[in-house]
């Protein structure tokens, strides 16, 4: 079987990065439209179903933040694309007598250069930068000391770092989202049932003692209006009382939102079935709804980023094993780097470094293009002892 090309790997990251950030745009969107038609109902201000509500709020906001993020990973991701890093000519070295270094300088429009990387190790630059493990280079490092290049690395927070940051918010949101869904479900035949059976009691209390209605009283004339329904379990719910009777005084006798219409008149028609049984099997579609959305979402954000996270670690450690990196001897420091017309660099030190060329100019097309986040373009040196 035929290993992929470093440039072929590259482009599956570039999809892969593209794969996240679209799932993290389309959960978000279908979270916003889901989540924005449960609260649009008037029902949200009964003061019974007020805790429930908070988990569709909660959702809501999760959902806005998924847009948010993935539009500013999205134009931060762009910025690797629409300002590719320009090669701008050579420096030549001449510190040492009858040898001349000639090195590859890169300069880039994208105010982000530092930012724009999938993952956190640069290294010094040669060819571009590079990503390796060694420690940030001291003084004594730099190989060429008018351009202040040196063969060292530092970490670098990228894109995928901050992502790592914000999923991790994101994951906490969605699973005390599902505890609390879940919470509610298991409550719906039984808690609430007794919650919206005092509710009732009290609001029917309320409209028969001629007082101001108080929020029991307008929770249920909200609940009735919405769902076409009178009482908890029928009309004659509100006759139970026993200060009144349903068909002594019509006008008097039920809520207004009992009624088809709010014109008061003998014939008006009334709302027969009751409401406990309409809500319930509301509120039940909503947090069963909203419990499959919460698991999916989680589900696809987890996994997408990992898998794009775990892919650029794959390319940066096959890139790396592939691509070794000479170690040089500190103490001896009068080695340079020589650029040959055949695209070869050598370093004369006591043993000398020859570039694959196989490899150089594989990485300096993808220099030149700027295929990947995580901006692999060092040169490629393998050991070769002097004939």
């Amino acid at each position: 079987m035929q290993r992929l090309s470093l440039t072929q790997r590259l482009h599956i990251l570039k999809a892969l990065h593209g794969c996240f950030i679209l799932t993290l745009l389309c959960t978000g969107i279908v979270g916003l439209v889901l989540f924005s038609t449960i609260i649009s109902q008037p029902i949200r201000n009964c003061p019974i179903l007020h805790a429930i509500y908070t988990v569709f709020w909660l959702s809501l906001g999760l959902s806005i933040l998924q847009i948010i993020l993935a539009i500013i990973f999205f134009i931060w991701f762009l910025f690797t694309f629409l300002c590719p890093p320009k090669s701008v000519g050579s420096v030549t070295n001449s510190s040492q007598p009858g040898v001349q270094a000639d090195q590859l300088v890169y300069s880039s429009d994208n105010p982000f250069d530092s930012c724009t990387t999938a993952v956190g190790v640069h290294c010094g630059r040669v060819y571009g930068p590079s990503y390796f493990s060694r420690p940030r280079c001291a003084s004594d490092d730099t190989l060429d000391r008018s351009s202040s290049i040196c063969d060292c690395c530092h970490f670098r927070i990228g894109w995928l770092w901050f992502g790592s940051i914000f999923l991790g918010i994101l994951s906490v949101g969605l699973i005390l989202s599902l505890i609390l869904v879940g919470n509610f479900l298991s409550e719906m035949d039984t808690l609430f049932n007794s919650e919206m059976a005092s509710t009732f009691v009290e609001a029917r209390v309320s409209y028969f003692s001629a007082k101001s209605s108080n929020n029991a009283l307008k929770c249920w004339d909200i609940i009735q209006k919405t769902f076409q329904c009178c009482g908890q379990i029928n009309y004659t719910d509100w006759s139970s009382y026993g200060q009144r009777d349903v068909q002594s005084n019509v006008e008097t006798a039920l809520p207004i939102s009992c009624y088809f219409t709010d014109n008061i008149s003998v014939n008006r028609h009334i709302y027969t079935s009751g409401c406990l049984d309409l809500i319930t099997k509301s509120l039940n579609l909503q947090l069963t709804t909203s419990r499959v959305y919460l698991i999916v979402t989680f589900i696809l954000l987890v996994v997408t980023f990992f898998v794009d996270f775990g892919y650029t670690l794959y390319v940066a450690y096959t890139t790396l094993v592939e691509n070794p990196v000479m170690e040089y001897d500190r103490s001896n420091m009068e080695g340079v780097w020589q650029h040959t017309p055949e695209k070869t660099t050598t370093r004369k030190v006591s043993s000398s470094a020859v570039i694959s060329d196989h490899y150089h100019d594989e990485l300096e097309s993808i220099s030149s293009s700027n295929s990947s986040s995580i901006m692999v373009q060092n040169s490629v040196y393998q050991p070769h002892r002097n004939s």
